[in-house]
């Protein structure tokens, strides 16, 4: 999963690229990984980009799960903003049932078809810079 850490107008964003085959156990490692940098980056903004993903393999059940794995973890106390970039039906409804369930969260979170948007509501500039290879790339 490849992440960079882009320099927003109002706040650092780490956008997060995974590829091909997601799993649950992808987004849980993923979770844990966020986990630690939010402890050194309390404000840190998510950009989630979906597009590159071929294979979503979760279900709605995971879905609970992941959520109570970021509750566990603490990841949606603080006030951040989290923008989910999902370009299939599947994957749309999959995010946005995530949102429905964490929407009492003090993390505001949204779901995207296109990545323009995504960046707009973060107030990115754009385009996005070329991913680079970064001190976050896994």
């Amino acid at each position: 999963m490849c992440q960079t850490r882009l320099h927003g107008k109002d706040a650092d964003v780490l956008w997060v690229r995974p590829e091909g085959l997601l799993t649950l156990a992808d987004i849980l490692e993923n979770r844990q990984e966020m986990s630690r940098l939010l402890s050194q980056t309390p404000n840190l903004h998510e950009l989630i980009d979906l597009t590159g993903v071929t294979e979503l393999q979760i279900t709605s059940e995971d879905v609970y799960v992941i959520a109570w794995t970021e509750k566990r973890l603490n990841l949606n106390k603080a006030k951040r903003l989290r923008a989910v970039v999902a370009p299939t039906d599947f994957f749309f409804g999959m995010c946005r049932m995530y949102e429905m369930i964490t929407e009492a969260s003090e993390t505001e979170i949204q779901v995207f078809r296109d990545l323009a948007s995504a960046a707009k509501w973060l107030n990115l500039s754009w385009p996005l810079p070329q991913a680079n290879e970064s001190a976050l790339e896994r």
